[in-house]
């Protein structure tokens, strides 16, 4: 897309300036090409956070719902029963945890399963066009924070349940310290996200001065061919 649109911009210059046209055009296609790698780059960071941080919204929405539920069965009077009807749907809700920590990845690099081969630690983010990339940490979400000892179809286990007052009440402590980590690590996606904003603004202000002065180049060497 950008060749063609240097093209573009080559054939432009051209039929304005015949003869003095290779500077300009050439400053021209160099502006062009700034600003699409520029706002690529910082798209793709965006792109990046945007699909973190819903993927701990998403956890961050599920352990909410989990607590509820061990709330309801540490103060409410239920049976054996329905505290076990309670509890299915409490192990349930874990096990989407697993499955969005399993499926939650950016260009085949998985994103949350720190115990997954394939998990970078780390994320290079290009967030000013003219400055050096960034690394940013990614979240280390254990398994062991979330109460899960195993995230295996075949043998999933935690050590979070909400079949007694007692247990549900040890539940709601992990849980609320699997909170305050989601808490943290989106924390750290909204700082990300302002510089994201600024980085774009700025580059926008920046293109808009390039084009003003390129414009105004262009109409010297016209009024130069000219006379």
């Amino acid at each position: 897309m950008t060749r063609v649109i240097n093209r573009f911009a080559r054939f432009f210059c051209s039929m304005i300036l015949i003869n003095a046209g290779y500077i300009s055009c050439s400053l021209m296609e160099k502006r062009v090409s700034e600003k699409d790698v520029s706002f690529t780059q910082i798209a793709e960071a965006r792109s990046f956070l945007q699909r973190l941080e819903t993927h701990l919204q998403v956890i961050t929405e599920i352990v909410q719902k989990n607590r509820v539920l061990a709330i309801q069965s540490a103060h409410g009077i239920y049976a054996d029963e329905d505290r076990n009807q309670l509890d299915l749907q409490f192990q349930e809700l874990l096990k989407e945890i697993c499955r969005i920590r399993e499926s939650a990845n950016f260009k085949k690099r998985t994103l949350l399963n720190t115990e997954h081969s394939s998990w970078p630690r780390n994320m290079s983010l290009q967030i000013d066009p003219y400055s050096s990339s960034i690394l940013f940490p990614l979240p280390e979400l254990k398994l062991e924070k979330f109460g899960i000892l195993s995230c295996s179809s075949k043998d999933f286990q935690s050590t979070m349940d909400v079949k007694t007052a007692i247990s549900a009440n040890r539940s709601i402590g992990v849980m609320d310290y699997s909170l305050s980590i989601l808490s943290f690590e989106r924390t750290r996606i909204a700082v990300l996200w302002e510089r994201l904003d600024y980085s774009e603004h700025l580059q926008e202000l920046l293109n808009e001065s390039f084009s003003n002065v390129d414009s105004s180049y262009l109409l010297q060497e016209t009024q130069k061919n000219s006379n």
